[in-house]
């Protein structure tokens, strides 16, 4: 017999990327850049890019790490 772990806390945990949470919150403003002659490009810009990158392929899911480096190669290669 295997014991069983069981969270009663009822907590949750938060998701880890912009597709379960509204794209255009604010609640993300850090900026994110590569190198320090790098543009600053926010993490808010990146999210609402990844998921409009997911939404274009057709939403297949367990990509989402390619969409949100994809997102942010692009928006800091583009100039502003």
């Amino acid at each position: 017999m295997t014991d069983q772990i069981i969270d009663t806390s009822g907590r949750r945990d938060e998701p880890t990327t912009g597709y379960d949470a509204d794209p255009a919150s604010p609640s993300d403003q850090q900026h994110v850049a590569s190198s320090s002659t790098t543009p600053a490009v926010s993490a808010e810009r990146i999210a609402q890019r990844a998921y409009d990158i997911y939404v274009e392929r057709g939403g297949e899911h367990g990509r989402d790490t390619d969409d949100w480096f994809r997102a942010e190669a692009e928006l800091i290669n583009t100039p502003s």
